[in-house]
């Protein structure tokens, strides 16, 4: 597990969801910024890790939830653009985290 892509990776997606300031999902925003700060830490790797993993399952726990959450627009070219940022940074992560889930 690449530590310092996940810190780039969750970087930029805190930096989204921040960006779109979206209430209805305070609760995942607060999971990607915890996990952030971990990855800044001084902990051992291991330890960033071990949150890490746990924090990426709490955001795809089951039911409705980050899975499920886009950008929306009317307009389906303007909302595609939109989420595109979203998408890739969820890809890249899924491609680095589906052998720990």
């Amino acid at each position: 597990m690449n530590l310092e892509t996940l810190q780039k990776l969750f970087t930029e997606l805190r930096d989204f969801l921040e960006f779109y300031n979206d209430n209805s999902i305070s609760y995942y925003r607060r999971i990607v910024r915890n996990v952030v700060v971990m990855l800044e830490s001084d902990e051992v790797d291991s330890v960033k890790m071990e949150y890490v993993i746990k924090s990426y399952k709490s955001l795809y726990r089951s039911g409705p939830g980050f899975a499920d959450y886009c950008i929306w627009d009317n307009d389906y070219a303007k909302r595609k653009q939109l989420n595109e940022p979203l998408d890739r940074i969820t890809d890249e992560l899924w491609k680095i985290m589906k052998p720990y889930v």
